[in-house]
């Protein structure tokens, strides 16, 4: 597919522009899968409270589970519209460029 219009220098910018989207998108995708990894800690960290007999180690181990559980649904939100926002710039980058693919 040959381009037309298109100089070396806006190939070399569009290329950099997609290498940073591409780096954010790697980031994002580590967040996320440490965001799941969070989740199933919350999980089973809520979960190894019920062994408990006593009432104060169950409701502190109930607090703390709960607090990583909030915490990593923020986290998960957070970067999944982060995702959502990347995308709209990747479609930024192709709308703006004045090139014809023949």
């Amino acid at each position: 597919m040959p381009l037309v219009n298109l100089s070396l220098s806006q190939l070399a910018s569009y290329h950099d522009k997609y290498v940073l989207l591409l780096d954010r998108v790697d980031a994002i995708y580590q967040d996320l899968n440490n965001t799941l990894i969070t989740l199933a800690l919350a999980g089973v960290l809520m979960g190894f409270a019920i062994s408990f007999e006593n009432i104060t180690h169950r409701r502190i181990s109930m607090i703390v589970g709960l607090v990583i559980l909030f915490l990593s649904i923020f986290y998960f939100t957070s970067a999944f519209v982060t995702l959502l926002s990347l995308a709209a710039k990747e479609a930024g980058i192709i709308g703006v460029q004045d090139f014809v693919f023949t």
